[in-house]
């Protein structure tokens, strides 16, 4: 779950397959976008939302307020190039860049103005600790 940077609205993920927009100061569901997502984070102009999919892609959303005040997502770029799930997005300060990571121990760095691949993937290696007791 993230918040955006001026703290009105909160995404989250949920096991039913959707990614939800809240009003934090209400309470209030404001937006249900039909995407099975592990991760999420705001772009810090507060512009742009990451989902990070179950289908091995990550999407970038525009967020628009209508006149009317309804708040609105659009599919911007569905970013496919991980071969597993991809388990993680973060947005560079800048908002110019969106980080993945995935399952298949791939990073990859993105131009989130245009959803091309801009550098090489990073491996990463996680490990495992098995906790005693």
């Amino acid at each position: 779950m993230a918040m955006n940077p001026d703290g009105t609205l909160l995404a989250t993920t949920s096991l039913d397959g959707t990614v939800r927009l809240w009003d934090l100061a209400t309470g209030e569901e404001l937006l249900s976008l039909p995407f099975e997502s592990i991760d999420v984070d705001f772009s810090p102009d507060g512009r742009f939302l990451a989902t990070s999919g179950l289908d091995k892609t990550a999407k970038i959303w525009q967020l628009e307020t209508d006149t009317d005040g309804t708040l609105t997502a659009t599919a911007l770029f569905t970013l496919a190039n991980h071969t597993d799930v991809v388990a993680a997005v973060a947005f560079s300060p800048d908002s110019s860049l969106l980080a993945t990571g995935g399952n298949d121990a791939l990073i990859k760095i993105w131009d989130s103005n245009s959803g091309g691949g801009i550098v090489h993937p990073f491996w990463s290696y996680a490990k495992t600790f098995n906790l005693p007791g």
